[in-house]
């Protein structure tokens, strides 16, 4: 962080040094904060803002989580084409002024009006994980692209694990301080970036901006007109899918099987959010110097498939702990995901192709949790109790990996990137 970027406009060769990856692994962090700094703090203040009935407490709280994730839905191709035609580094840098606003909103809301206004634009600002994605496919190839979006998936175990756990102790001495300590951490880095954030985006790579490629529908349309992105596209949403059913089910169904308290499930995602960091930090580098991208995702969902059906099986603890070790290794799949799929858009397109799917995994992240739900009250009722049926959603979830498998048996249409 020795220099300021370069204003001329020039191709930034340093946007590739460990400074300018280590911000925007920060503003990755901050997403994932975002999240996680809520999720222990949102009912008290929404129970604090209005006199309300635990059951209108709930739907408020539906209400706020599910503004914020229609707003990612909403604005992930947004930024991303925006991103393609202006340059990484405005967007990323006003997607954090957002995020402190956001934030501040939240912090000293006066009502639920204002609260509900800070989370959707909380979720607008959080949409810049495409730009960010698209930012490393700037600055990497190859090997170390798949190593980076590892570190990536790295950073965003850590923050699922920090999150909740900063979140819950800043709130124990006042719930509206999380918040104001996320905002001025988006603040900060902002002015971080402001400073030391060189642009990745060569001119010769920019491209027109496109209304209609940069709403979510028109952005879907153009991600599967691409024929070598299909198979991946088909794998992320059935696996996305699958994680939706685990979201829903986990908590529950082991809360019937053994009796398990929210701490003790907690316990139990914390130690899964630690083997992805682990897995996703080191192991990949491993993998990546022996296999190919798509090897790699193969033998990921394989372990993936191999937990669920351990957590389908799971009479004891100890088989649920061998799913928890078999998904954190499984989850080695992602970074190679990412890095195939952007192997397969051409520079021009790598901000279109990051939105496009960090709004596709949205609506399916929006949707598979109910699906799961559904799944798991309906096996409630025809298997004679919760802890009877309580594996069967799990056997979705190992069908899902399954059928991931298949659109990836296959080559891809071509080989190279997209020449759009």
């Amino acid at each position: 962080m020795s220099a300021r970027p370069e204003w001329n406009g020039t191709p930034p060769v340093a946007a590739a040094t460990r400074p300018a990856v280590g911000l925007v692994f920060a503003i990755l962090a901050l997403d994932v904060l975002g999240v996680g700094l809520a999720m222990p703090v949102l009912p008290t203040l929404i129970a604090g803002l209005a006199k309300l009935s635990p059951e209108r407490v709930s739907l408020m709280l539906g209400i706020a989580i599910a503004s914020y994730s229609a707003m990612q839905f909403l604005c992930a191709p947004l930024l991303g084409a925006l991103s393609d035609r202006y340059g990484r580094r405005v967007v990323l840098l006003i997607a954090l002024v957002g995020m402190a606003v956001s934030n501040w909103i939240v912090a000293f809301a006066g009502g639920l009006a204002s609260l509900l206004i800070g989370r959707a634009l909380a979720g607008a600002a959080a949409a810049n994980v495409s730009t960010v994605m698209a930012y490393i496919a700037d600055v990497s190839d190859g090997e170390r692209r798949t190593h980076l979006y590892g570190s990536a998936g790295s950073v965003i175990a850590v923050g699922l694990v920090a999150g909740p756990i900063a979140g819950g102790w800043l709130a124990s001495f006042n719930p509206h301080l999380p918040f104001v300590a996320a905002g001025l951490l988006a603040a900060l880095n902002a002015l971080g970036g402001a400073l030391y954030l060189p642009e990745s985006l060569r001119p010769e790579n920019r491209r027109a901006f496109d209304w209609r490629r940069a709403q979510p529908v028109g952005s879907l349309l153009a991600l599967f007109r691409n024929r070598a992105l299909r198979p991946y596209l088909l794998a992320s949403v059935s696996t996305w899918a699958a994680y939706g059913v685990f979201q829903s089910c986990f908590v529950l169904a082991n809360e019937a099987r053994y009796g398990w308290s929210v701490v003790d499930a907690s316990w139990a995602l914390a130690a899964l959010a630690f083997g992805m960091a682990v897995s996703q930090r080191f192991l990949v580098r491993r993998l990546t110097a022996r296999l190919s991208g798509r090897a790699i995702i193969v033998l990921g969902y394989g372990c993936c498939c191999g937990a669920y059906l351990c957590y389908f099986a799971a009479a004891a603890p100890w088989l649920t702990y061998a799913g928890i070790a078999m998904q954190a290794l499984g989850l080695v799949a992602e970074p190679a995901m990412r890095g195939e799929l952007s192997r397969h858009a051409s520079g021009r397109h790598q901000g279109e192709l990051q939105g496009g799917l960090a709004s596709l995994l949205s609506l399916v992240g929006a949707v598979a949790p109910l699906f799961g739900a559904s799944a798991f009250a309906a096996a409630v009722r025809a298997g004679g109790g919760a802890a009877a049926a309580a594996g069967w959603p799990f056997a979705i979830g190992a069908a899902l990996y399954v059928l991931a498998l298949a659109p990836l048996a296959r080559r891809p249409a071509t080989d190279g990137a997209d020449p759009r």
